[in-house]
């Protein structure tokens, strides 16, 4: 009885299907797309399967799992068969569909899937070096020096570059995005060079092989999240904040590249709620709290009101509540401005704006708090249009599209579960869709599903598509 598995339909039809994992703390999640390229050129894609594991279901438990740390390599692993799995089913009845014998029917078994992981503590920091040619011609092997003496600079132990990205070349006094060729006295190159700590990405290789899965590479989420939120937009100055549930993220992009990034630990909306639950409040009344209280930009004309608590047993006032979230945003705002300072970009010349990302970033005053604040006009953003269309997006019908106060109870109850559920597919796949979609342009260079990314040339990767591996780890406070 004949059968083929994905691997072998990839290896006939290159670059047809790829699949991203994510592994977060609450849960993993993957997405498989198809990505096909006609004669004249034309590059489509579509999602085929896209699946989400929580902590409450069989092979993935809470804990496995901290600010992207692997913490048990068993469950993991067996968490990432389990969601491989559900991810094949859903291919194989796609397409299988209206098949009747077995001998006809197409076996979907993943063997190599791309792999993001918000790192807790990815950085950069920049270096810039020169060369001295007295009227020569600069060759790639100048480039490849300069990049390997890149990589030497980075010498703490257990730390590991993960990609190099080129922010700047001067040839003589003049800035060239593509020096070689260029014939010139002396060249100088900055780059972002973005570190990682070892130990981590040890332990996901480990999760792999005892998955029994092929790693195809690694996407640095960083920039998943830029490609996810802003898509062709990069070439503007812009600082994003992505809100996760235990940690912070701090991207910052211009002209098509990133320049910094940070991944600040323990600073996010879950904060809030520690510091609430560090009162003796329990857990589902300081998520109440926050959501219907706390507001990090007026925390000085907060009212003293008094609320009283039925489960905890404790009273609280409006001012404690909204001073405890100022003062988690304002710890957050210092590590962004040491984050611009570090990058070596000005707010008004080269940065215009602050965008918000990630559950955390509904937070009452959040926008005018980090405008106020940073200087820059900040406010909540989406997924890019093309990656709302391939997530299926639910769509607000023009029923609903009126005041809360001219609504049914039933149109209130439908309004709000629509919103809850654009918000729960837009916040859980926005890095594995941004990831994905890189992954899949890299692959249409080469003639096999997975180059190895240690493979590749840096100089191949495109503006604003910089990718390489995935690791974590803290390497200096930017501050």
């Amino acid at each position: 009885m004949a059968s083929k598995n994905a691997v072998q339909i990839i290896e006939e039809k290159p670059m047809n299907i790829v699949a991203v994992v994510e592994f977060g703390t609450t849960e993993i999640r993957a997405i498989a797309v198809e990505r096909t390229k006609s004669p004249e050129g034309i590059i489509s894609q579509r999602i085929i399967a896209k699946e989400k594991l929580k902590t409450t279901q069989p092979g993935w438990k809470e804990g496995n799992v901290r600010r992207a740390q692997i913490k048990n390599i068993t469950d993991t692993a067996q968490g990432l068969r389990t969601i491989l799995k559900h991810l094949a089913f859903v291919i194989g009845t796609k397409y299988n569909e209206g098949k009747q014998f077995d001998h006809e029917k197409i076996k979907v078994e993943f063997k190599k899937v791309y792999v993001t992981l918000s790192g807790r503590g990815i950085t950069t920091h920049q270096y810039t070096t020169s060369r001295r040619l007295n009227g020569g011609i600069i060759s790639e092997s100048n480039i490849k020096e300069i990049e390997s003496e890149c990589i030497s600079s980075v010498n703490k132990t257990n730390k590991k570059v993960l990609n190099l990205i080129p922010i700047k070349y001067m040839v003589d006094d003049d800035e060239c995005d593509t020096p070689i060729g260029c014939q010139c006295d002396v060249v100088e190159a900055t780059y972002a060079i973005v570190v990682g700590d070892e130990t981590c990405l040890d332990a996901l290789n480990k999760v792999m092989e005892a998955a029994h899965v092929e790693l195809a590479g690694w996407i640095l989420a960083p920039i998943a999240t830029a490609e996810a939120y802003l898509g062709d937009g990069k070439g503007l100055g812009n600082v994003i904040i992505d809100f996760g549930a235990e940690s912070t993220s701090i991207i910052i992009y211009y002209k098509n590249a990133m320049r910094f990034c940070y991944v600040l630990p323990g600073y996010a909306s879950n904060a809030i709620n520690q510091v609430l639950e560090n009162r003796n409040i329990i857990p589902q009344e300081a998520e109440t709290l926050k959501i219907r209280y706390a507001n990090c930009f007026l925390s000085d004309n907060a009212s003293d009101v008094t609320i009283s608590l039925t489960e905890s047993k404790k009273e609280i006032s409006k001012k404690t509540i909204a001073d405890i979230s100022a003062k988690v945003i304002d710890t957050i705002i210092q590590y962004v401005e040491a984050c611009i300072e570090k990058s070596g970009l000005r707010v008004g010349s080269n940065l215009e704006t602050v965008s918000l990302v990630g559950k955390g970033c509904q937070l009452r005053g959040l926008s005018e708090k980090l405008s106020f604040e940073l200087g820059l006009h900040a406010s909540r953003i989406n997924l890019c249009d093309k990656y709302k269309k391939m997530l299926d997006l639910p769509e607000i019908p023009d029923s609903l599209k009126k005041p809360t106060s001219e609504m049914t109870k039933e149109e209130k109850e439908r309004f709000v579960n629509l919103t809850l559920e654009y918000k729960d597919i837009q916040y859980s796949y926005a890095n594995v869709i941004g990831a994905v979609s890189i992954a899949t342009e890299s692959c249409f260079s080469c003639k096999q599903l997975a180059l190895p990314p240690e493979e590749k040339k840096q100089t191949e990767s495109l503006p604003g598509k910089l990718w390489g591996f995935v690791k974590t780890g803290l390497l200096e406070d930017p501050r």
